[in-house]
């Protein structure tokens, strides 16, 4: 009788030991676990350390199931007060789709505004190179010892813009060099101690092409100073994110204007471009579904697109803080450039650009 009794406790417990590991089971393969969701549920048993958990590409959601982790571009810590102090500038940075980005906190700082930024390029600076700066330049002269280089000539930019209400004419900058497509160290003999583009980067066909163009105009150890709109909070909302086999793929065409793709993605997917919306969670909705003749423009576009030879202008390359790092460091890492991020400013709350500093490397000897 004991024995009978030892037997059915033994089976009782056994039964319950695999219905809580049944229900385990069942949680594990049904909770969508994601790095937030782990720090928040093991916070009092990880270091400060520990919490810089990386981000994860996918949820498990059983065998064979899987869902992508929607992207998160700030990610936070579990315990920020208690987070290492160098942790707290990568937040902006942080993304599930990041796989190359490694050394944000060499680089990453603080959010910052304009102004802030390009004070930073000082008037003893040394001899510095402005790119399309149009009638607004960075660097005025002559406060800043500075060349202006652009696609049109002075007189072509007036004729352009003759009938634009938002380009005085008569502020226009007096170009000194007009790039036709060379590299701008065969378009100059100078060297310059930096260079200057805002709002530049996102709109040239070939990044690889462009970032080498500028150094074969830069003295070593030259800085590249940057502002790039950041797509979450302009009018490229509802564009996806550069990858990095896109920039691979356009330097191996060796990409002179913009492809079809990116002409319609911009006539079909732009939004506005009120940053404030955007930082309240008001996006809008894409110019595709503003009418049901929205396709069909897009087919017209396509179609003059392969005859009429003009060169569209658009947003070839879409960027978020950790998007853009991420490509520079395989660029970089790859020796695909010599120019290296530095600096990094996430983008400030209610603005729509963010900035980064890339710095020239010396040729080894």
């Amino acid at each position: 009788m004991m024995k009978l009794k030892s037997l059915l406790a033994w089976a009782d417990k056994s039964a319950n030991s695999m219905a809580r590991a049944t229900g385990r089971a069942v949680v594990a393969c049904s909770d969508e676990w994601s790095s937030d969701s782990y720090l928040s549920r093991n916070q009092d048993r990880m270091s400060a350390l520990a919490r810089s958990f990386p981000a994860l590409d996918y949820i498990v959601h059983g065998p064979h199931r899987l869902t992508p982790v929607p992207c998160a571009e700030v990610r936070t810590t579990a315990n920020t007060e208690s987070a290492p102090a160098e942790t707290a500038s990568d937040d902006a940075l942080a993304s599930s789709r990041r796989l190359f980005l490694r050394k944000a906190t060499e680089y990453a700082k603080e959010p910052t505004n304009r102004p802030a930024f390009f004070s930073q390029i000082k008037r003893g600076k040394g001899l510095g190179l402005e790119i399309g700066p149009l009638h607004a330049p960075i660097c005025s002269r002559p406060e800043f010892n500075v060349r202006y280089i652009d696609a049109f000539s002075t007189e072509e930019l007036k004729r352009r813009h003759a009938s634009n209400p938002d380009v005085p004419t008569g502020k226009i900058v007096d170009v000194d060099y007009v790039w036709s497509g060379e590299p701008y160290g065969q378009l100059t003999s100078e060297r310059f101690d930096f260079v200057v583009s805002s709002h530049n980067i996102e709109h040239v066909p070939c990044l690889i092409s462009f970032l080498r163009s500028v150094e074969s105009c830069m003295k070593p150890n030259a800085e590249l100073f940057l502002a790039i709109p950041d797509k979450r909070y302009c009018f490229d909302y509802y564009k996806s994110e550069s990858t990095i086999d896109e920039v691979l793929e356009a330097f191996a065409d060796q990409r002179a204007r913009p492809t079809p793709r990116q002409v319609v993605r911009h006539t079909l997917l732009q939004t506005h471009n009120d940053s404030g919306r955007h930082w309240r969670g008001d996006h809008g909705i894409p110019d595709c579904l503003n009418g049901p003749d929205r396709g069909e423009q897009g087919l017209e576009l396509l179609r003059a697109f392969a005859s009429d030879n003009v060169y569209h202008d658009t947003h070839c390359w879409i960027f978020t803080p950790g998007s853009f790092a991420e490509i520079m460091e395989f660029f970089h890492d790859q020796k695909l450039v010599r120019l290296k991020l530095t600096s990094l400013f996430p983008t400030e709350p209610n603005s729509h650009e963010f900035y980064a500093v890339l710095t020239l490397a010396a040729r080894n000897p």
